[in-house]
């Protein structure tokens, strides 16, 4: 007679199984197969936290880290302009811009200077069209932030020549004004140039006085 081949998925008879008999030996096998699920379980868990650790940590070690860094450096004293009126402002805006495209379009410029009214640098914040340009008080701050400035002065120019500031020229101004002073910086004056001349907010009492 031919045997029946043997099912691969089928649990032998129990008595083929172990050699153990009685109430005993069910105890003892009982025993086995708890433990044997409790390895299992146990193996499991300890497989699973080990895959979690490692999908956590690989992510991380693959990242690239950045550096930011502060950085700055003051120019030497004795090469450091003195503003200390609208005049001062005007005279060294126009040494140091190209003037033959203030009558093109608009540029917003800042002058970062320190508690003495010594010139630290020259900033453009932006520039737009003929009669407008938009700008960022964030970046504002952040430019006089970084150069460690304790005061500045905003510019910019009309390309039409009128001197007259418009209504969006002192909300800017007055706005300017309230977030540097979150950072402890001094906003002494909003010089509007011109071909011919120049406008002081300071001067006409907007803000404070130089």
């Amino acid at each position: 007679m031919q045997e029946n081949p043997v099912d691969p998925f089928r649990r032998p008879p129990y008595r083929t199984n172990t050699s153990y008999r009685g109430c005993a030996g069910t105890v003892c096998v009982g025993l086995c197969m708890v433990m044997w699920c409790l390895t299992r379980k146990f193996d499991f868990c300890h497989t699973a936290l080990e895959t979690k650790t490692i999908y956590t940590m690989k992510p991380i070690k693959e990242v690239k880290s950045y550096l930011l860094e502060l950085v700055f450096k003051r120019p030497l004293y004795s090469s450091m302009s003195q503003i200390s009126c609208g005049e001062d402002a005007d005279q060294f805006i126009r040494e140091h811009i190209d003037q033959g495209l203030i009558n093109y379009k608009e540029f917003f410029w800042i002058v970062l200077m320190t508690k003495s009214n010594r010139v630290l640098g020259l900033r453009e914040i932006s520039s737009g069209k003929t009669d407008l340009t938009t700008i960022s008080f964030k970046e504002i701050a952040q430019v006089a932030f970084l150069a460690n400035a304790c005061s500045c002065i905003l510019i910019h120019n009309h390309p039409s020549g009128n001197l007259n500031p418009s209504k969006n020229d002192l909300s800017i101004t007055k706005r300017a004004e309230e977030v540097l002073q979150l950072i402890d910086i001094q906003l002494l004056d909003h010089i509007i140039i011109t071909q011919e001349s120049f406008y002081s907010f300071a001067q006409h009492n907007h803000i404070n006085h130089l």
